[in-house]
């Protein structure tokens, strides 16, 4: 989830952005652009680095530099594109600029097959979809009415969750086998001057009742969650960088601490169970459930990207992720090797042409279709709760995509 007035302002500052929590607290006294460079001395080839470089060099005021960045990327990375509404705003009309970039979207495939299911009010701005195939409908958590919705196999949508029983909702997810629906609710999007209360809050899918409330007090901003085989939860913190684990029993427990994995958003459980795939700013890390040890990023064919994923899915020996920041939006799937450590090839499902992207954010695989919120337009929701030009929000439409 990205959220807040610009992208430039949410990559600088906001809680909730995927790239700024990129950034650790110990750098603060440096240049985000030194330390980048700094970084690239030991991942020379990681073309996820050269585009945050580019983006950083020219909010730092080094055009020229940024824009050699952005060239140099074009020569070692797949998949990448500048969006409007970021820093490159300000270089846009540049001959350089325009020339890479066309370059750089000259390297995607144009993948535009998707069928719409539905559509929602315009102030909804939804951020998280999951579904149940017992009754054959969808949740939608909403941001800006902090409320969950429920489209029913005719269509009809009603407000599923109750006034003022939650803040923000952000990642859902459905345990069909005993009948739960699990919502991140989190005040972080909003605040008031007081400490966020982040919680995962579960119903009951066939009486529509709140069963439990789970605080997370050590959590800055909770963004996703999703289920194991065995009902425990694991829900993603970006702000701290963190992933915590609720047990069946209600305790939580820091699966991975904070710090450790910047911009910690998407998550899935492996096909066998025994691992947790985490989307973070720069790549996907894989953690060893028992063990806790963790591959920061798995190993990916050369110049390939899988950076900034919000939502992530397990689907058999594939993940399926939606990116957002280094590209206008598109959905990939990512064909692991057989040891789960690093992936085969990157393939694209639906890619930034198709008319609906419009800030992508989450999906759900429904039998051998992956249903994806394609327009959200979730930066709209600012600090305090404001929606930004309300009068020019579109309704958000949810797209079928063949698997």
């Amino acid at each position: 989830m990205r959220s807040a007035a610009s992208r430039s302002a949410l990559l600088l500052g906001l809680a909730v952005s995927m790239l700024a929590v990129a950034i650790p607290a110990a750098w603060s006294q440096q240049r985000t652009s030194t330390v980048i460079r700094e970084r690239l001395k030991t991942r020379p080839d990681d073309p996820t680095l050269y585009y945050y470089l580019s983006l950083f060099e020219i909010i730092e005021g080094n055009k020229a530099a940024g824009l050699e960045a952005l060239k140099h990327l074009e020569k070692i990375g797949n998949g990448f594109l500048p969006s409007r509404g970021t820093a490159f705003d300000s270089v846009w009309t540049d001959s350089t600029f325009q020339r890479t970039r066309r370059a750089l979207e000259a390297k995607l495939p144009r993948v535009t097959t998707a069928r719409e299911l539905f559509k929602l009010d315009k102030g909804v701005i939804p951020e998280g979809i999951t579904y149940d195939p017992v009754t054959r409908s969808y949740f939608v958590g909403s941001i800006a009415r902090a409320c969950i919705l429920r489209v029913d196999s005719s269509g009809t949508v009603s407000t599923w969750s109750k006034p003022g029983e939650l803040g923000q909702v952000l990642g859902l997810v459905v345990d069909a086998k005993r009948r739960r629906l699990h919502a991140v609710s989190t005040t972080a999007l909003a605040p008031g001057g007081q400490k966020p209360v982040n919680r995962i809050v579960s119903y009951d899918l066939d009486s529509g009742a709140r069963e439990r409330s789970i605080d997370v007090p050590a959590a800055a901003q909770l963004n996703d969650v999703t289920v194991s085989p065995g009902g425990d939860l694991f829900t993603s913190d970006s702000q701290a960088s963190a992933v915590y684990r609720i047990r069946t029993t209600g305790a939580v427990d820091t699966l991975v601490a904070p710090g450790a994995l910047p911009g910690a958003n998407g998550i899935a459980v492996s096909a066998d169970g025994t691992a947790l795939y985490v989307a973070h700013s720069t790549g996907i890390a894989r953690v060893e459930i028992e063990s806790r040890v963790f591959l920061p990023r798995l190993e990916l064919p050369k110049g390939e990207a899988v950076s900034a994923i919000d939502g992530l899915y397990s689907d058999g020996a594939t993940l399926i992720g939606i990116q957002n920041v280094t590209n206008p939006g598109r959905v990939i799937r990512i064909h692991l090797r057989p040891d789960g450590r690093g992936a085969e090839r990157i393939e694209t499902l639906l890619s930034h042409h198709h008319p609906a992207i419009d800030e992508p954010t989450t999906g759900v695989i429904v039998g051998r279709t992956f249903a994806l919120l394609a327009t959200t337009q979730v930066a709209r929701f600012g600090p305090g709760g404001k929606i930004e030009s309300p009068e020019t929000l579109k309704p958000p439409i949810v797209l079928s995509i063949d698997l």
